[in-house]
């Protein structure tokens, strides 16, 4: 499974159980784990 079908899997998950705050929260620690990849 690829990263790009795991985190749509998971928001797909999240979507269901959470409310949009915490999706944020969730879409902003991936934004930064891909940026610190790159460097």
């Amino acid at each position: 499974m690829t990263s790009r079908n795991f985190r749509e899997k998971m928001e797909l998950e999240l979507t269901k159980n959470w409310n949009f705050e915490q999706i944020e929260v969730i879409k902003l620690g991936f934004q930064l784990k891909e940026i610190g990849k790159i460097r």
